[in-house]
């Protein structure tokens, strides 16, 4: 009897177009020809991908998923078929799409309730493999309720189908919402087996599975510690794998998936299995004997590990050498003799990068001893030059803790420019978290005590500050603010001068209605830094007095908190302060009435910085006009208040009240 197998009917890519003059593929008149056809086909594809692309546009991939599908075929040729697609599958993302496309997703799921181990084997690999591939849906098994159950059930059948499975939901966990599905179908329980075996494939598999399963997921990560399997809970039984006896590549799995427990809040900083197993573990795979994937994976479980925990930056630091193991990322140029690729010593210098960013986010002595490390500024200055995206990232987080030591800022920092391609980002479109923390780093450099601050007002920071203020993206607005709050402090009136033209008024009142309270904060840190020192008030108010008024209206009428208020009193207060500038306030009885309203306020931070305003309107008795301003406070009844304030129960409220009352000199 004549076989000839047709075309499937479930649809192909372009690519699988058939050749009209190629030889027609495989037909046979008998199993036993056939067979021997698809096991030359096998011979043909397998490591020789220039066969692979010309047998996929003979259209074999359909022809291949039609024996699959035939449940009468016989069995040897069904198995020599499924590895024929096996091979296929292991191609460019061309020829993994006509694969996709032809159905083959569909037909390997049906293959799982197959009664043949073997080919129920080689199924579940070939699906592994399409999942590996990043065009390839992950949401396959979430397509029938049925698929996640019956992958599980063939766990105990072999260690292939152990780690084919694992593979699998791995690849196929990508959100909260799958981690929580996955766990509920008991996928823990069922694979912790696996990690009792001694088969470094399955170990390998199901380390990754649960690295997966509870990164920054907590409920699931709690309820997995919970698990249980011969007398050990999962904790410890992962913890046996960060044992010398197993392989490197396990080790490292192993700490990965305690990482992403920790970070997730299943387990402390504190917990012995951290601190004591995990963190060597990690700087041991920074070592220069260890091979470029793990040093790049062990820098970058440092960065993640330690990034929000103080103690275990600390700890880090003085483990086995971690910083100057870490800077010996610097200096790779061959692995195994072999010059080292430029993408991977990106990765390098990037994972090194982000690591000392982790460690240096709040020790100060971090901080120093990062600085003081071989070159480290120079390295951050090229990867913030750098082409790559993650490596510029890596630099500019770096800088960002840096940047954070009054003492690096005084010192370092001044024989390096790194200001010049913070600023370049920050005109570019980069992508928002570069954007992000490099306007947040630009924000320290602005600080008062850094020697880097006029050079960066010279190169252009008002307007680009302002310009950033325009931002829908909220960090990146909240950062240009801060920026400008800081660049106003103590600076010169050429500076604030320049910043108020460039800012306007438009712009300062939008910024004031801002949605975000942290942002209307940063800007009257602004208005107050503008409003000093002394001798800088009335120049300011000259150029926008008004506009300060009206903000000072503005704020002191809306439904803002507490801490809004008394800042924007505060304001009020240093505009007391000035010479002229006391006539704005004086000659405005609704800003009076709103001073008195708030001497008399529930909250006692409101009532000292309304009586802030006042001391500041009547202290200097000698000053043109003082007597006046304090005759037109007593006439509205301010004396009377004070009164009531020196009766409060608060000490440092109460004595400031008294003071302030003995400074009217006026007679009532």
């Amino acid at each position: 009897m004549k076989v000839h197998l047709l075309q499937s009917q479930q649809g192909t890519s372009h690519v699988m177009d058939v050749d009209a003059n190629s030889s027609p593929l495989l037909e046979a008149d008998s199993v036993e020809h056939l067979l021997e056809q698809i096991v030359a086909l096998k011979n043909r594809v397998i490591g020789n991908k220039r066969e692979k692309v010309c047998l996929i546009k003979q259209g074999i991939v359909g022809k291949l998923l039609a024996i699959l599908n035939d449940e009468g075929q016989h069995e040897s040729v069904r198995i020599e078929s499924v590895i024929v697609l096996g091979s296929l599958v292991k191609s460019s993302d061309d020829q993994i799409y006509a694969v996709l496309a032809a159905g083959a997703i569909d037909t390997l799921l049906r293959g799982l309730a197959d009664s043949n181990v073997k080919y129920i084997e080689l199924c579940l690999c070939c699906l592994r493999s399409l999942s590996q591939s990043s065009i390839c849906p992950k949401d396959f098994i979430y397509s029938d309720p049925a698929i996640v159950p019956h992958l599980l059930s063939l766990v105990d059948i072999s260690a292939t189908t152990q780690a084919c499975v694992a593979t699998i939901l791995s690849e196929c966990c990508e959100n909260n919402e799958q981690q929580i599905y996955l766990h509920s179908r008991r996928s823990v329980e069922i694979l912790l087996p696996a990690l009792h075996s001694n088969l470094v494939k399955s170990e390998h598999a199901v380390l990754k599975f649960y690295a997966c399963l509870c990164y920054q997921n907590k409920i699931v990560s709690s309820q997995m510690l919970s698990t249980w399997h011969n007398g050990s809970d999962l904790r410890h039984t992962v913890l046996r794998h960060l044992g010398r006896d197993k392989p490197f590549t396990t080790r490292i799995l192993a700490a990965k998936c305690l990482v992403f427990l920790h970070r997730a809040g299943a387990l402390t900083s504190t917990d012995p299995g951290i601190t004591l197993r995990v963190l060597p573990t990690l700087v041991t795979a920074c070592k220069g004997d260890k091979s470029v994937q793990e040093r790049t994976e062990g820098a970058e479980l440092i960065a993640y590990l330690t990034e929000l925990d103080v103690d275990l930056q600390r700890q880090a630091s003085i483990t086995d050498h971690c910083i100057p193991v870490l800077a010996t990322f610097f200096k790779v140029e061959r692995v195994n003799g072999c010059p080292i690729k430029p993408a991977q010593r990106d990765k390098l210098h990037e994972a090194c990068l982000s690591a000392y960013a982790s460690l240096a986010a709040n020790d100060e002595d971090i901080r120093k001893r990062i600085i003081e490390t071989d070159k480290t500024m120079d390295q951050m200055g090229r990867g913030l030059n750098s082409q790559s995206v993650g490596l510029q990232l890596a630099a500019v987080r770096c800088l960002h803790s840096l940047s954070r030591s009054v003492q690096q800022l005084r010192t370092s920092f001044q024989d390096h420019p790194v200001w010049k391609p913070l600023m370049m980002m920050l005109r570019t479109d980069s992508c928002d978290e570069l954007l992000n923390v490099a306007s947040s780093t630009l924000c320290n450099l602005l600080l008062e005590f850094s020697p880097n601050k006029e050079a960066i007002v010279d190169l252009g920071a008002v307007d680009l500050l302002v310009y950033l203020t325009f931002s829908q993206k909220v960090p990146l607005r909240l950062n240009a603010v801060w920026g400008l709050m800081n660049m106003a402090f103590q600076a010169d009136q050429k500076v604030k001068a320049e910043l108020i033209r460039v800012l306007g008024s438009d712009q300062l009142f939008s910024l004031l209605r801002d949605p975000f309270t942290e942002i209307v904060m940063k800007t009257l840190g602004l208005l107050r830094n503008l409003l000093s020192p002394k001798p800088h008030i009335d120049d300011v108010m000259q150029l926008c007095g008004e506009h300060v008024i009206q903000a000072v209206v503005m704020i002191l009428e809306s439904e803002h908190n507490a801490e809004i208020k008394e800042q924007t009193l505060c304001i009020l207060g240093n505009v007391a302060d000035g010479n002229a500038s006391k006539d704005y306030i004086m000659n405005n009885d609704d800003i009076l009435k709103k001073i008195l309203d708030y001497m008399q306020h529930s909250n006692k931070k409101l009532n000292m910085a309304a009586l802030f305003c006042v001391t500041n309107l009547i202290w200097d008795t000698e000053e043109t006009g003082c007597l006046d301003r304090q005759q037109k406070l007593l006439n509205i009844g301010v004396d009377k208040i004070i009164e009531q304030l020196k009766r409060s129960p608060d000490k440092v409220l109460s004595e400031k009240a008294d003071t302030t009352l003995r400074m009217f000199s006026a007679k009532k």
